[in-house]
């Protein structure tokens, strides 16, 4: 809009083109942003209130202004109107965008898998495990609004309830002019152009991060399941892929048949669990290990023993067979192998690879991050100790819990029930696409809370100070220009918050 000092010293022919000018705006803007006004119309038809049916409201309300400026010469609420259309139009771009990019996530996969939340997992807190996904029970929640819109629309129809009222006192001590002013300030006061982005922005930034990890939110119902408070299970997969920790070789010691030292020693680990397995099972005479017998199983914070076939195996670090008293030669002391003793005498050592893999560094980063997230071990491999963490991962492991073994197995046991409530669908494998789909669910979350709050709490100061002014008489300081700046100054803090979904 253009200030009055400045409209004031333009000819009374040249005001009249001015305002017949901002009018035809007005309607060019009402007829390119038709889809969102036709969207109100239909939230309407169908008993629901929007922002959108409120937009549709105040595009009325603006024409039927700009009739009655063409003859008093005042400037029309065109720019505000303009600024809301733009805002509006925006947020369908990103909804759009949102849904297609979500879409083509789920078209892509050969495989979808769930990461559902399991209650009171430990510590009283929740934990968050990935399983078979089903991409149908997320269509079922997918276009219904979240609690925050919801909130949006409902203030959007008191805020219209309040104005009517307020146009209704004003038209009847001043006119029908004033009244028509009165309602379309208060109803660009209450909404301020950022409101119509709080939503669909950090939806749109969330998924374009998510997209490329193969992540997608279950809506609103995904979002509630993040937990503030919560602990998320770090398995051997999660930390050291397949693909990132292989054998580099076998060398052999002692009397005992390498073929025995081989089967017995991966028997052994088998037993243990499913951790080290991968990288043992591609060892010759390691696909014979269902046919040993293996007794007297025990485990310690180095290593295990057991019977195998009524042998003694010790399994472990270079430390721990030091400790139970088996000699280790100089030459076979490596960093980061398992060295194995038959009987006592040490037999071999293995030496293995772990290549640090980015995306699993990434993910574990950001749960570190998050300190109402405490990421749990349950992989019980020897191997995995907070040195070799720091030192593989490049990641502070201070924040990680190493619980006992008979908790960890007990974790890493824990029944999934069918009904776990969803927070986001998976078609990628690792631990960093369920480590930003948690975080990212928690980050978007919070941000359409808070936003709706502050948003609602800026349409309130907005309508107190309609109101007021015009109970007051003061109707100059409801221009254009100082609702135009009243909307610009909020759009600041709006997008500010829009951006946390970025920072996950």
């Amino acid at each position: 809009g253009m200030a009055p000092s400045t409209f004031a010293t333009l000819s009374p022919e040249q005001q009249r083109l001015l305002l017949f000018l901002q009018l035809v705006i007005a309607m060019l803007t009402g007829l390119l942003g038709c889809y969102r006004l036709l969207v109100g119309v239909g939230n309407l038809l169908r008993g629901r209130f929007s922002l959108n049916a409120l937009l549709l409201v105040t595009f009325v309300a603006c024409l039927v202004d700009g009739f009655f400026c063409l003859g008093t010469q005042r400037m029309p609420y065109t720019t505000v109107l303009c600024l809301q259309m733009l805002m509006a139009q925006w947020a369908e771009y990103q909804r759009r965008n949102t849904q297609l990019g979500q879409m083509d996530t789920l078209r892509k996969a050969l495989d979808v898998t769930a990461l559902v939340k399991l209650p009171d997992y430990y510590d009283g807190k929740s934990g968050y495990m990935a399983v078979e996904g089903d991409p149908d029970a997320f269509m079922e929640e997918y276009y219904k609004p979240s609690a925050p819109e919801k909130r949006l629309d409902l203030f959007g129809l008191l805020a219209l309830l309040a104005v009517g009222g307020l146009c209704v006192y004003i038209g009847m001590q001043q006119g029908a002019e004033t009244a028509v002013q009165v309602l379309c300030a208060g109803l660009l006061a209450a909404v301020p152009a950022s409101s119509l982005i709080i939503i669909s922005r950090p939806a749109a930034i969330l998924e374009r991060r998510l997209h490329r990890l193969g992540a997608v939110v279950c809506g609103w119902k995904g979002m509630r399941e993040a937990d503030r408070l919560a602990v998320f299970p770090l398995t051997h997969d999660d930390l050291f892929p397949r693909e990132f920790a292989k054998m580099n070789g076998v060398k052999f010691y002692g009397t005992v048949d390498p073929g025995r030292v081989v089967s017995y020693a991966t028997a052994l680990i088998a037993h243990d669990g499913k951790g080290m397995m991968g990288v043992f099972s591609h060892l010759p005479r390691s696909r014979n290990i269902h046919q040993h017998q293996v007794s007297e199983f025990l485990a310690y914070p180095g290593g295990i023993t057991g019977l195998v076939d009524g042998w003694s195996v010790m399994v472990g670090t270079e430390e721990f067979l030091t400790e139970m008293g088996v000699a280790v030669p100089e030459d076979a002391r490596i960093p980061y192998a398992v060295y194995a003793a038959i009987d006592g005498q040490f037999s071999a050592i293995f030496a293995l690879q772990y290549t640090r893999s980015k995306a699993a560094a990434a993910g574990l980063r950001t749960l570190c991050g998050y300190r109402r997230i405490t990421p749990v071990l349950t992989a019980c491999d020897f191997i995995l100790t907070d040195r070799f963490i720091q030192e593989k991962l490049a990641v502070n492991p201070r924040r990680i819990a190493f619980l006992d073994r008979e908790t960890r197995q007990c974790l890493a046991e824990t029944p999934v029930p069918e009904d776990a409530p969803v927070v986001a669908l998976l078609t990628k494998n690792g631990l960093a696409p369920k480590a930003y789909a948690l975080t990212g669910a928690r980050a978007l979350r919070l941000t359409l809370s808070i936003g709706s709050v502050i948003h609602i709490a800026a349409g309130i100061i907005g309508l107190s100070a309609v109101a007021a002014l015009s109970l007051t008489g003061a109707l100059d300081m409801l221009s254009a220009q100082n609702i135009l700046s009243y909307s610009l100054v909020w759009m600041v803090p709006g997008l500010m918050i829009t951006e946390w979904t970025r920072y996950i």
